[in-house]
């Protein structure tokens, strides 16, 4: 019922490339954005090959590293994402040493020491970026990101309610997406009375939110009425 990451979304939200290879007539950024576009062709072996030659030209950038440990997961390639992680977080480590209060590697490292299977320890460091400025919604989206890959889903709609308080009340789309995911973790949490109270509301806001309107119907399909799943006005398209 997981709607799916948006990997290099998420990705990006934590850094952004480094300018070291600007210079180059195929800079590292480029080679990156081919990455993008391979991954969301399927193109796995050609996107983690386009992030190779990013890294040849900028080897010190973490969210590449991290970038590549992701699509490696996805790949079952888990060796050669946990060296992808751990290349990610020694340079992440750097960073912290030279800017500890810097939100936004935290929040990269705290989402490489998730693909690391260290949940523990990435919850402690995306705390120290809460911490650090607790009106920040992508750390509380984050948090509640990392709770939901570690099964922790309780603990993940806790986070979403934190990160729901924070979002302006005009901005719809926003509010929309992330009770969606909220709505998420109680349908991952066997909650699927909450999870569909969560996708009307997502509704409401977007009516042509397909994935909102998609998660409806598995619920209700969960609660046993199959019939009113299969009656429900799914958007078209």
């Amino acid at each position: 019922m997981r709607s799916g990451i948006w990997l290099f979304l998420a990705v990006m939200v934590t850094g952004t490339l480094c300018a070291s290879a600007m210079a180059q007539e195929t800079t590292a950024e480029d080679w990156y954005k081919k990455s993008e576009q391979y991954y969301n062709s399927s193109s796995l072996e050609e996107s983690v090959q386009a992030l190779d030659k990013a890294l040849q030209l900028d080897p010190e950038n973490a969210t590449i590293w991290q970038t590549k440990g992701r699509i490696l997961v996805f790949m079952n390639k888990n060796d050669e994402a946990n060296n992808s992680f751990q290349m990610a977080d020694q340079i992440l480590n750097k960073s912290i040493l030279r800017d500890p209060e810097n939100i936004n590697t935290l929040l990269s490292k705290s989402q490489v020491l998730q693909g690391m299977g260290k949940s523990d320890e990435a919850i402690e460091t995306v705390d120290k970026a809460i911490a650090l400025d607790p009106n920040n919604i992508d750390s509380r989206l984050v948090k509640a990101d990392i709770l939901v890959l570690a099964g922790r889903y309780n603990e993940s709609i806790m986070a979403y309610d934190n990160a729901i308080e924070l979002i302006p009340a005009n901005d719809t789309k926003m509010r929309s997406e992330v009770i969606f995911g909220r709505g998420n973790s109680f349908s991952d949490a066997g909650r699927y009375s909450e999870a569909i109270e969560d996708y009307d509301q997502a509704i409401r806001l977007s009516p042509e939110f397909a994935p909102a309107w998609n998660n409806k119907g598995l619920a209700l399909r969960k609660l046993g009425a199959p019939d009113e799943a299969r009656e429900l006005p799914y958007p078209k398209g």
